[in-house]
């Protein structure tokens, strides 16, 4: 049975609260009007990396949990074993590494030897060089160059046991560019682990093209409660196994 393609909707939060079109949220309410509207899983990356910021993001998961029965993604300001631990009590199903992940590598592996590697995973923020087919791993919020080539470095991270990888994809400037993410998934060498776009990703040809490109998951920030049906019924319509109910 062929397995469906998954639309993520990704929320950020800032201080337990989640930030959509320039105003604060009750993040719980937000997933689940995500969820009601036909979500696959739901991506929550936490952007303040303060003491304060990461135990409201504790809370934060908590309560969503309680109101979503979906696969819950939690990223943003991870450290450690420990702090993946907490997310995983509080009803997560999946944490993502990212900068710290590719400072301490040993540190992906330490989680999925404690935890299982279902509920660890890594994400990749990345960067298309100027001039040359080469994508560079950045960190610090994509914004320092980790001297990295990102297609060794998703490979190398599908080895240490993780359940997926999620991978970003900018141009040297550091703007989300569509088609340089699917030339990277289409370069890699075929990871046995699932391989999630999460880009700026709106359009159904996006998408598509995603998908045709070996995605097995689209996370976008772009993904609303009002527009998730409408980009679920375009993609049905092309022929794309997605879930979706048809009215």
């Amino acid at each position: 049975m062929t397995t469906c393609k998954r639309i993520i909707p990704e929320i950020t939060v800032c201080g337990g609260k989640a930030i959509s079109g320039g105003r604060e949220h009750i993040c719980a309410e937000l997933a689940f009007e995500l969820y009601k509207s036909g979500a696959d899983g739901i991506l929550l990356n936490n952007v303040d990396k303060t003491n304060q910021g990461i135990a409201a993001m504790f809370r934060c998961v908590s309560e969503v949990s309680g109101r979503v029965f979906l696969p819950l993604m939690v990223s943003g300001a991870i450290y450690e074993t420990a702090q993946l631990k907490i997310y995983v009590n509080e009803g997560a199903d999946r944490v993502y590494y990212n900068s710290n992940g590719v400072r301490s590598p040993w540190r992906i592996e330490d989680s999925v030897k404690k935890l299982g590697k279902s509920y660890v995973a890594v994400t990749v923020d990345c960067r298309k060089m100027p001039d040359a087919e080469v994508f560079q791993v950045y960190v610090s919020s994509a914004q320092v160059n980790a001297g990295r080539d990102a297609e060794i470095w998703i490979n190398d991270v599908a080895s240490r046991g993780v359940a997926d990888v999620m991978v970003r994809v900018c141009d040297h400037e550091g703007s989300y560019n569509h088609r340089y993410a699917v030339d990277l998934i289409k370069k890699l060498k075929k990871p046995d682990i699932p391989v999630l776009l999460r880009g700026d990703v709106i359009r159904c040809e996006d998408f598509v093209s995603a998908f045709d490109a070996g995605a097995q998951a689209v996370v976008s920030r772009e993904i609303t409660p009002e527009n998730i049906t409408i980009i679920k019924r375009e993609l049905y319509k092309n022929g794309v196994n997605v879930r979706y109910d048809e009215i």
